[in-house]
């Protein structure tokens, strides 16, 4: 289920359908946080907290073929219905107000699926974990991605996020 959705704050009234007829190896999401404001014209960022699932984000309800496999009463198997999903693998926000201050953060996973980087990565083979790096200016940190997308920074100020297709492998 896609939970990028608004948490106590209020819900713009836009509505949009988005179908897939065949899903990207990437998804890329602009979350479309800066508008202009009202007044001046000043681009402005909109603070609404959002939930950013890290793993299986399931598009298989927005896939074109998805409402007519229901009404057919056709069942998906597991494995089938794994090819619908995605993991995060990128989060970029920005921190300010407006397009001209702040500062830019990104957020990205160490690494691949691939399993011979995985076993050559030994601290994510003994956790079981992807890495993370939080990437600011000249800084770069391992970070808890779990604890990081609970936090203000990503749920207010994530402007861009990127996931990666689930291998079928």
């Amino acid at each position: 289920d896609l939970k990028l959705k608004h948490a106590s704050f209020p819900v713009f009234k836009q509505f949009s359908k988005l179908q897939f007829c065949q899903l990207p190896e990437y998804l890329i999401i602009n979350l479309g946080r800066f508008a202009p404001d009202g007044s001046d014209g000043t681009i402005v960022k909109t603070i609404n907290q959002l939930i950013i699932p890290e793993n299986d984000l399931d598009l298989y309800p927005y896939c074109v073929n998805s409402q007519s496999d229901v009404e057919l009463g056709n069942r998906v198997s597991a494995s089938e219905r794994n090819s619908f999903k995605y993991n995060l693998s990128c989060v970029i926000a920005h921190e300010g107000y407006t397009f001209n201050d702040g500062q830019y953060i990104t957020y990205i996973k160490r690494g691949s699926s691939d399993s011979s980087e995985r076993i050559a990565n030994s601290e994510e083979t003994k956790t079981g974990r992807p890495i993370w790096l939080k990437v600011s200016g000249d800084k770069k940190v391992k970070v808890n991605m779990k604890s990081e997308l609970c936090a203000k920074t990503i749920r207010e100020n994530a402007i861009i996020v990127i996931y990666q297709r689930v291998s079928n492998s």
